[in-house]
This record gives C-alpha cells, sequence and structure tokens, in this order.
C-alpha cells in the first residue's frame, strides 16, 4: 500500500511557544510543524461529506490519504485542527475531518480545506 502513496508533507499544530522579547503582542501560539516527509496522497477535489453519527455535513476541497499510523487531528468546526504542507507545491490545507475508511486500520481519509 505504501507506493500508492506518492507526495510528501509535513503535519502542522497548533501548539504554545514562547512570546519574543521585542515584541510581546506577538501570538504566543501557531501552527509548528510536528513532522515532515510524511507519505501520503492528495486528490483536489471539493463536495460536502456527512462525518458524525449526529449527521454533521462538512465542505471539504480536497482529500488526503494517509498511512493509518499517521497522528492528525481535527474536530468539527476547529480553527486549531492540524495542518498539512504538501513538500513539493507548498500548498497548505486544514484537515476538517479524520477518519478510517475501512473500518480496517489499512489508511486514513481526511478531508481537507485549502488554508493560508
Amino acid at each position: 500500500m505504501d507506493d500508492l502513496f506518492g507526495n510528501e508533507c509535513e503535519i502542522l499544530r497548533w501548539m504554545d511557544r514562547e512570546p519574543t522579547a521585542g515584541n510581546h503582542y506577538e501570538p504566543t501560539a501557531d501552527f509548528v510543524p510536528v513532522c515532515s516527509g510524511v507519505r501520503y496522497s492528495l486528490q483536489v477535489k471539493g463536495g460536502t461529506e456527512e462525518v458524525t453519527i449526529g449527521g454533521q455535513q462538512v465542505v471539504f476541497e480536497a482529500v488526503g490519504y494517509f498511512p493509518f499510523e499517521t497522528s492528525l487531528r481535527a474536530k468539527p468546526g476547529g480553527v486549531e485542527n492540524d495542518r498539512i504542507r504538501d513538500t513539493s507545491t507548498c500548498a497548505t490545507y486544514q484537515v476538517v475531518a479524520v477518519f478510517d475508511q475501512t473500518g480496517h486500520g489499512e489508511f486514513l481519509k481526511a478531508l481537507l480545506r485549502a488554508s493560508a
């Protein structure tokens, strides 16, 4: 299955950090890289998908497929959800939902939204 993951990305996570001495108005939290060289597959396509038992629908612009052991965090409506940055294109996407598509621990499916 590893040969299906033809792209590489880094995972960015919202974390606290030390403020700089020169600018105390600077935010003390930011998206920082927590993992690089993560293999994945990206399909740029949009849509809406139900992701909870209650039928919550999320709008997405791309779908990413990751090895099952990849650590991705997402909460419905969470602005601090993980982001991924594609290594080759530098495109950044916010993770809006993550789930085990097959239910067998083979891979993770992540719904993604373009991010600045």
